[in-house]
């Protein structure tokens, strides 16, 4: 059967990320894995095999009976041990050898630790649908460019984020960028040219070439970047400048930015 679904969740992570939150969240009082489920249903993945990597010896897990009421709802526990990168380290191990067995279709990575960047990597190697889910503010950027799809834990609990955020943190990182590279040519006397500026943002952000023009004409947009041409061995090239004011400023200190 195909679009067979395997849910690999770092308990642990998310665990840990929903329990900072204000008001915190608590993972399983919550209902996070029921919710899980039912938003991956609601999208049509309903062939799905769920397994969650935490130190289920823990005194929260015992207190609360956890471990017994996920085998009975159909959840797979997988016990780790206590300590550091213990759960995501055995999550990718498991991820991976059922990869290598062609078990599933379609991997979903539940997790905000970029550490699963080697693991989403050679997935997608594998030609395997990936797609992650994870905090918007706790992601990473490097992770999230890579995958077919993100999907929000602020969604699935039901609780308000912003829709734009990751884009606007890649606003902050790309104008950074550009900010480095103006300064360098312009101490050497030279221009700074759009399309060299789309490659460097691409190597920054680690995404497409069409993400990092989204980026630059979104600067451009809000007067933060200028396009101009200039000539270069006979060639009319398009450049651009860096606009210093006070929303530029702004956001270089890491200021998000209000516009969308």
């Amino acid at each position: 059967m195909k679009n067979r679904a395997g849910v690999f969740i770092d308990h642990e992570n998310i665990r840990i990320r929903l329990e900072k939150l204000s008001p915190k969240k608590d993972i399983y009082d919550n209902d996070f894995i029921d919710k899980l489920r039912e938003n991956l249903k609601s999208k049509g993945y309903i062939n799905q095999s769920i397994y969650a990597y935490d130190d289920y010896l823990n005194s929260y897990f015992n207190k609360k009976q956890v471990l017994h009421h996920y085998k009975v709802i159909g959840i797979n526990p997988v016990h780790t041990l206590n300590i550091k990168d213990s759960a995501d380290l055995e999550l990718s191990l498991d991820a991976l050898e059922k990869c290598i067995n062609d078990e599933f279709d379609i991997f979903f990575i539940v997790s905000c630790d970029k550490d699963m960047l080697p693991l989403i990597k050679k997935l997608k190697e594998k030609s395997k649908k990936v797609i992650l889910v994870g905090l918007t503010f706790n992601s990473s950027n490097h992770v999230i460019n890579l995958v077919d799809e993100f999907i929000p834990i602020e969604e699935i609990m039901g609780l308000p984020f912003d829709e734009h955020h990751l884009i606007k943190n890649d606003i902050i990182r790309g104008l950074r960028r550009c900010k480095d590279l103006f300064d360098w040519s312009t101490n050497k006397g030279k221009d700074l040219g759009k399309e060299f500026l789309i490659q460097k943002i691409k190597e920054t952000l680690y995404c497409s070439n069409e993400h990092s023009l989204v980026i630059i004409e979104k600067l451009i947009t809000n007067g933060i970047l200028t396009e101009y041409q200039y000539t270069y061995s006979g060639k009319t090239v398009d450049g651009i400048k860096y606009v210093e004011n006070a929303t530029s400023t702004a956001i270089i200190n890491g200021g998000i930015p209000n516009f969308n």
